[in-house]
């Protein structure tokens, strides 16, 4: 997750961005690029409620757009007071597996530290 890896990222418009998603090394922050986004714009890992395997948010679930990915690529992160999401595809069963695997342990960790 630190190396990164290229994810899907979903919009609720349906767009599709292909985006180099990675951790920073003090695994506080989740940072993509290319993004217009200003470096306020990336997510700090404190805030990420939960990450969700599969299609299970209304973004992933349109099947018009996702249709066409497996769903043990998909993955969401939810994040913030107000629950909102970062949909994604991983190119990999396997590199989605990582990152909601990662992810959930890191989720774990800050929540024993609170």
């Amino acid at each position: 997750m630190i190396n990164g890896t290229t994810l899907i990222k979903i919009k609720a418009s349906m767009r599709q961005y292909r985006r180099f998603y990675s951790l920073e090394e003090d695994l506080s922050i989740i940072r993509w690029s290319p993004s217009t986004k200003k470096t306020s714009k990336a997510k700090c890992t404190g805030i990420i409620r939960e990450v969700r395997r599969g299609k299970n948010t209304d973004v992933l679930k349109n099947t018009e757009i996702t249709s066409m990915y497996k769903e043990e690529c998909s993955f969401s992160i939810i994040y913030g007071d107000d629950f909102e999401s970062i949909d994604l595809i991983a190119l990999s069963s396997t590199e989605a597996n990582i990152w909601v695997t990662g992810l959930n342990f890191l989720i774990g960790l800050i929540r024993c530290n609170i």
